[in-house]
């Protein structure tokens, strides 16, 4: 099901955009890296509900618990949108103005309140899938979420372990939705980091922060 490959770890980025935040609280961690390339749903709850099994192996062996000693992150991006800059597409399906913005934050909010949030389960999560990925190419976004594959992966694997512990299904709440073009950009030259891509209303993405727990 999986493949080391130190090349592709190195070039990703979504991982090291976690890293400063985690940090900040547990200096002292470890971190598995998985990238998830494209694949069916299907494909998904297969390898998902086999890692799920892994980490119970290992969290009961070690003893540790769910929450405390160890968690899930998803990293991922909502939507990237607009006319320019993506390579020659356009990603803008309600138009690159303010009304085009308007519109695709709506769509980008009810996919995650019909989806990602409350009660946690395997259908609401393929309905996540179904509006981000084609239904006749899986490999093709139907809406251009960074973590079409990431984010339903990672909810199954969550799904799956918490059945496989008999604790209460996972319940999701968001945290903050915004946008790269609600604040200026930080000003980092004494890093001497460069803009990793314009913000305008040609060229903008979204993001979105949930969290995830037990019903109580």
């Amino acid at each position: 099901f999986y493949q080391v490959n130190d090349s592709l770890q190195e070039v990703e980025h979504s991982v090291e955009a976690l890293l400063p935040f985690i940090q900040y609280y547990h200096r002292q961690f470890r971190i598995v890296s998985i990238l998830v390339p494209y694949m069916s749903f299907d494909r998904m709850q297969q390898i998902s509900s086999k890692l799920a099994q892994a980490i119970q192996t290992v969290s009961s062996a070690r003893q540790w618990k769910w929450g405390k000693d160890f968690a899930l992150a998803i990293s991922n991006d909502c939507v990237h949108y607009g006319d320019q800059g993506w390579g020659g597409k356009n990603f803008a399906r309600f138009g690159a103005d303010s009304a085009g913005y308007r519109a695709a934050t709506n769509y980008d909010l009810n996919i995650i309140s019909e989806c990602l949030i409350d009660d946690l389960d395997p259908q609401r999560i393929k309905r996540f899938v179904d509006y981000t990925v084609r239904k006749d190419d899986y490999r093709e976004y139907a809406w251009t979420w960074c973590g079409r594959y990431s984010v339903p992966f990672g909810l199954l694997t969550g799904y799956y372990l918490q059945k496989n512990m008999n604790v209460r299904s996972l319940n999701g709440t968001m945290l903050k939705y915004s946008t790269s073009l609600v604040h200026p950009p930080i000003p980092v030259s004494d890093l001497k980091m460069g803009m990793t891509a314009p913000a305008n209303i040609h060229h903008w993405v979204a993001y979105v922060g949930i969290g995830y727990r037990n019903r109580r």
